[in-house]
């Protein structure tokens, strides 16, 4: 889809794309770009293989997280995948997701832990 006209709205931190057919998209940026908002870092987060081609794992290093979520998102800002991480180690099917370049966030009760960029071929 040909976007026609951009705009950021600085002090909301938020993307507006229009598109040819008058369509209009908004992406919240402090989902994907906000380094504020991680509140453990003492929690690493290890994704791989990153490219993928099928199933993902997701693995949990450091302090227990109590109730993470990891939360998978197309690039218009859709939520396409939601997993509840449970233990060291979760997997992650692609299922029928497309291939190309997803954002993820993964999610404590205490906030955002991790997020990033999942790449599937």
């Amino acid at each position: 889809v040909p976007v026609t006209d951009l705009s950021l709205n600085g002090p909301t931190r938020t993307l507006f794309a229009a598109t040819y057919g008058r369509s209009m998209y908004k992406l919240d940026l402090y989902q994907f770009t906000s380094v504020n908002s991680l509140t453990k870092p003492d929690i690493e987060i290890s994704i791989y293989p990153n490219p993928s081609q099928g199933e993902v794992k997701i693995k949990l290093n450091g302090a227990a997280a109590p109730n993470a979520v990891f939360e998978l998102f197309d690039e218009k800002g859709s939520a396409v995948k939601s997993v509840k991480l449970t233990g060291a180690e979760t997997q992650l099917d692609r299922g029928d997701l497309k291939p190309g370049i997803y954002f993820y966030r993964v999610n404590s009760k205490n906030g955002v832990i991790s997020q990033g960029k999942l790449i599937f071929s």
